[in-house]
């Protein structure tokens, strides 16, 4: 009955219509930043971490093996004599599965990366927060934040994982000990 009765008040219909609001708010947010990660030049820019990291890939594609491999530890670079491989070989397995150029890889990667940031920093803050327009506000800061935009704008630097990765490993330790 009481639903009924809020169909016919329309309290019901603006709720749904407020959160169809959120939504487009937040979309539009989300294609906002895609866009403004979209390059202006024909190549790759970056710093020199990511013209390295090019490098190893494109060696990597063309030699099938790693030089500095010496153990499993040695993708994240936690074995004696040897380098971080893992973000190379990530890259250069995309370019091979996908068939394009390290260069387009490097850029879907790094706009998915942008994506992917974005998201698991909307799941740590909606565990902290319900609210929504602080949620819209912490999102735009983040998306739009220069060292946020600097690391996914057409760039592969291994650093922008910790832009991915630490609002998951938190929220998961956040949720650990609420159990």
């Amino acid at each position: 009955m009481g639903l009924i009765f809020k169909c016919f008040t329309g309290s019901y219909w603006y709720l749904i219509m407020k959160l169809k609001l959120f939504y487009y708010y937040f979309f539009a947010l989300l294609l906002s930043s895609i866009i403004l990660r979209y390059p202006s030049d024909h190549h790759a820019s970056g710093n020199t971490d990511s013209f390295d990291n090019f490098s190893e890939a494109v060696l990597l594609s063309d030699l099938g093996y790693h030089f500095y491999f010496f153990n499993f530890l040695s993708f994240i670079g936690a074995y004696p004599l040897s380098r971080n491989m893992g973000g190379s070989t990530f890259l250069s397995a995309f370019s091979l599965l996908t068939g394009l150029d390290i260069e387009i890889s490097i850029l879907l990667i790094s706009i998915s990366f942008g994506i992917l940031g974005a998201l698991n920093h909307s799941i740590l803050y909606r565990y902290f927060d319900k609210s929504k327009i602080m949620f819209l506000i912490s999102f735009t800061i983040l998306t739009f934040s220069p060292l946020f935009l600097t690391y996914t704008n057409w760039n592969y630097s291994y650093r922008v994982g910790t832009f991915i990765i630490y609002p998951l490993v938190y929220f998961s330790f956040f949720k650990l000990l609420e159990t």
